[in-house]
């Protein structure tokens, strides 16, 4: 009997690792063999919560994903990854600038998994977009409430930081290099930097023939929260602006900040060596 359990675990357990690798590749910002392998996974497990998530985490058009990830606390909601969908719901919103929205879906995703190891997360973008809102007086009630109902945790918030400038990236970045206030501070909103090492990679958003093109698209992708460099460029005689942002240590990590751009901002990119 013990022989035929063990056998019964095999396909689990291959399954199991299948998700993992799944995992690892898009962390390695393998996008694209993940998604041509996600359809006949998904074929073959038509009700598995975890190769829903992930068919959202390839998806270019974040509509799409939105919907995913909905499909996914609609129908699995006590799923492992039901929280990590919610939060996506959340960061996706909130990125567009609806904050509204991402005020109702960050608490509803607080009271619905009060124990998830996204709380802070969940938290910290509460807080942005009530301050974005210029709720400040809600910032207050619900920094003091938080802090008392998860005594010790990080919320990453600090000083009213202008929400209105963060992307994706920077939620990442506040998550691990933020440092909160003892109380949140009443100054004016201040644009926190964070120094990263100097890469050999950037990401060019675009070669422009007229300047103010050029100038257009730097102003959206500062808005953004990203630093920008326009350089000069020589082509068949003619000089374009090149429009380009950061400074990355590999080419995984400059693609996935241009993945998240094509997502939420449908701009296209190419990394190029700094």
């Amino acid at each position: 009997m013990k022989r035929f359990l063990l056998l019964g675990l095999i396909p689990f357990l291959t399954f199991a690792q299948n998700i993992e690798e799944l995992n690892q590749k898009i962390k390695a910002g393998e996008i694209e063999n993940v998604r041509s392998l996600l359809p006949s996974l998904i074929a073959k497990n038509p009700d598995n919560p975890e190769l829903l998530y992930l068919s959202g985490l390839v998806e270019t058009d974040g509509e799409k994903a939105l919907l995913t990830y909905r499909d996914v606390i609609s129908r699995f909601s006590n799923s492992s990854v039901a929280d990590d969908a919610f939060l996506k719901i959340v960061e996706y919103l909130f990125t567009k600038g609806l904050y509204a929205k991402t005020d109702k879906y960050a608490r509803e995703l607080i009271k619905t998994y009060p124990r998830s190891n996204l709380i802070d997360k969940a938290i910290y973008l509460h807080l942005c977009s009530l301050n974005a809102m210029h709720q400040r007086d809600s910032v207050d009630y619900y920094y003091r409430y938080y802090s008392t109902r998860y005594p010790g945790m990080d919320f990453h918030f600090e000083n009213y930081r202008s929400a209105t400038k963060l992307t994706l990236a920077d939620i990442s970045q506040s998550q691990t290099a933020a440092k909160p206030p003892t109380s949140v501070s009443t100054s004016a909103p201040k644009q926190a930097e964070v120094k990263k090492p100097a890469g050999d990679y950037m990401l060019q958003m675009g070669v422009f023939g007229n300047l103010n093109n050029a100038h257009s698209l730097k102003k959206k992708l500062e808005r953004l929260g990203h630093t920008v460099t326009l350089r000069k460029v020589d082509r068949s005689g003619r000089t374009l602006t090149s429009v380009l942002i950061g400074s990355y240590l590999t080419v995984s990590e400059a693609r996935r900040v241009g993945d998240n751009l094509k997502k939420t901002q449908n701009l296209d990119f190419v990394v190029v060596k700094n």
